[in-house]
């Protein structure tokens, strides 16, 4: 049978009030509109389209994908093949919120429709106008319908908003701040951080702003330098960036003026104690090795017998020692053999001056 327009246009009646009788949200940047068409078969000879313009003509309007709906209004027809008519159109308004934004200011949607004398506008999330929006400048996710109400009467304006929030992705979870000494040969910093399954990560040199980086996330001289992550998850970045700090400190310079240590032997014992000099606020800690080994404490020698020993002393400053350490060398030298008996001498008074010489053998 082929259908007239005006067979059509008695229908939209029925289209405005079917249209929205299946509701499916989902948080995301786009709309699926696949749960928004009338419930109920369309008329004979006719099928339901989504437009993009109220007064189609072709299928040139007609939306090729409704299950990713960006557009900001959207319009539902029915459309008969065989005369080549559409119906007079409901109109869909489609708001996906900004980017953090929780809620929707359904105000502007009002715009160009006027009360009743003595009525009032009123939005409802039902299309039976049983459901009335306690605040309509500060709305969730969902559809929301326009009524003109007159004393207990409600009229269904062709007026419908479906908003869709657009979720903000968590903040990126930093890998940690890294704090180190510096060592020799110098090290390599990398920052690190994870975001959610399905978002992506970006890195900045700025809290705000800024171009996202490419390069390398490193730190490799003396120093401190920050990274910023920030969430993506393809619509909306996270609110804020997520600061990862790496520093490497200097080390400290080695001890200075190291005083070597040298005695001889006394046959009792002595005490020999090591000392060099560091800068202001540090602290010298002894080893028995130039590299490893283990500290030493007292930095003494103490022997009764000829020996020699070597310490090394290394600067501490806060939490970084020197790359280097000083030798100390503290020696106590044998004492030598004494000296082995000559012959005595005697001889007998002459009555003149005698000259009598002692001897003896050293090494």
């Amino acid at each position: 049978m082929k259908l007239s327009k005006m067979f059509l246009t008695k229908k939209i009646s029925t289209l405005v009030l079917l249209l929205f009788s299946l509701v499916a949200f989902s948080q995301t940047a786009t709309v699926d509109l696949t749960g928004h068409a009338p419930a109920t078969a369309a008329p004979d000879g006719s099928v339901f389209e989504w437009h993009s313009i109220a007064t189609p003509t072709s299928n040139t309007s007609k939306l090729t994908n409704t299950t990713a709906v960006t557009t900001s209004t959207v319009y539902g027809v029915y459309y008969s093949s065989s005369s080549s008519c559409y119906s007079p159109a409901a109109k869909v308004n489609v708001k996906i919120s900004d980017c953090g934004a929780t809620t929707v200011d359904l105000a502007f949607y009002q715009t160009g429709f006027t009360a009743s004398n003595g009525g009032t506008l009123e939005w409802h999330t039902n299309s039976t106008g049983t459901a009335q929006v306690a605040d309509a400048s500060k709305v969730i996710k969902g559809t929301y319908f326009l009524f003109d109400k007159v004393g207990a009467n409600l009229i269904r304006l062709n007026q419908v908003v479906i908003v869709s929030i657009n979720p903000v992705p968590d903040l990126p979870i930093t890998g940690g701040d890294q704090l180190v000494c510096e060592t020799n040969p110098i090290q390599t910093l990398t920052a690190t951080a994870t975001v959610l399954t399905g978002n992506t990560l970006s890195w900045f040199a700025t809290a705000t702003g800024g171009t996202a980086l490419t390069g390398s996330l490193t730190l490799s001289a003396v120093g401190t330098k920050t990274y910023y992550a920030e969430s993506s998850n393809g619509t909306c970045s996270s609110l804020t960036r997520t600061s990862v700090v790496l520093t490497i400190n200097a080390a400290p310079a080695k001890p200075t003026a190291p005083i070597n240590v040298t005695v001889c032997e006394t046959g009792t014992a002595q005490t020999l104690t090591a000392t060099a000099t560091v800068p202001s606020l540090s602290t010298i800690v002894w080893y028995d090795a130039a590299t490893a080994g283990n500290v030493v404490s007292p930095a003494t020698l103490v022997s009764t017998t000829a020996t020699t020993k070597t310490l090394y002393a290394q600067t501490l400053s806060g939490t970084c020692s020197s790359l280097d350490r000083t030798a100390v060398v503290l020696t106590i030298t044998a004492a030598p053999a004494r000296p082995t008996a000559g012959l005595d001498v005697t001889v007998c008074e002459t009555g003149t001056t005698q000259t009598l010489t002692a001897t003896a053998t050293v090494p």
